[in-house]
């Protein structure tokens, strides 16, 4: 992370008077600790791992014991809402939500293509991630330094019909699994900053996952077993 990035967000958790973090466990489980200690940020990714949503939950619990009043200092907490997986993205919100019930935390919930594109470089970002059953997530997003914009919003589609999409873009870096930088949930945080400099915060019960797409138990026809 560079120095600039850095001083952004310890700026940023100034300004909100307090620690912040950030949990993205769409794919590869990742999370950003700003100022839990003073002048510090904290990147995390759990991408080796082999129980991700273990070795997150672990993270946290280890940090929390670690720096106990940061917990009770946390100004705001940014989660990403997926699309990915399915128990990773139940997972992540789990442990989002509960700090932000037990603190009283502000909550906001973000997308994680859009956050997976943050952590790009500059420029026109397309991206096509697996989805199985012949189906990606995919998304078009115009990357600056500190901001974002969406040019073709997240969603589930086939190569197929992204490529008649990606005609529109032909500057765009198209960025399949194989090529995607790892995610950085320290962009999370920059997506989310106008809306915890508003206190625009989510409803936390409210809050849900967006998959995109039903699961296989959804997907499946419910038998009615015989008699």
């Amino acid at each position: 992370m560079s120095t600039r990035l850095e001083d952004r967000l310890l700026a940023l958790a100034d300004t909100l008077g307090g620690p912040l973090l950030a949990v993205d466990t769409s794919g590869a489980a990742t999370l950003c600790r700003v100022g839990w200690a003073p002048g510090e940020v904290v990147e995390e990714s759990f991408a080796g791992e082999a129980q991700q949503s273990e070795a997150i939950g672990a993270a946290l619990a280890k940090a929390s014991t670690n720096h106990p009043d940061a917990v009770k200092r946390l100004k705001a907490i940014v989660v990403g809402l997926g699309p990915g997986s399915f128990t990773g993205l139940r997972v992540g919100l789990a442990l989002a939500k509960g700090l932000a019930y037990a603190g009283g935390v502000p909550l906001y919930g973000v997308s994680s293509l859009a956050t997976l594109a943050a952590s790009q470089e500059p420029g026109t970002v397309a991206l096509m991630l697996e989805a199985r059953r012949g189906e990606i997530f995919a998304a078009v997003y115009e990357v600056t330094e500190g901001a974002l914009r969406a040019l073709v919003a997240d969603v589930l589609t086939t190569r197929e019909a992204f490529a008649a999409v990606l005609g529109r873009f032909p500057a765009a870096r198209v960025l399949d699994d194989a090529h995607v930088k790892p995610m950085r949930a320290s962009a999370s945080l920059l997506l989310a900053e106008a809306r915890l400099r508003a206190n625009a915060s989510d409803d936390v019960g409210q809050l849900v996952p967006r998959y995109l797409k039903v699961s296989e138990a959804e997907r499946l026809p419910t038998q009615t077993p015989s008699v």
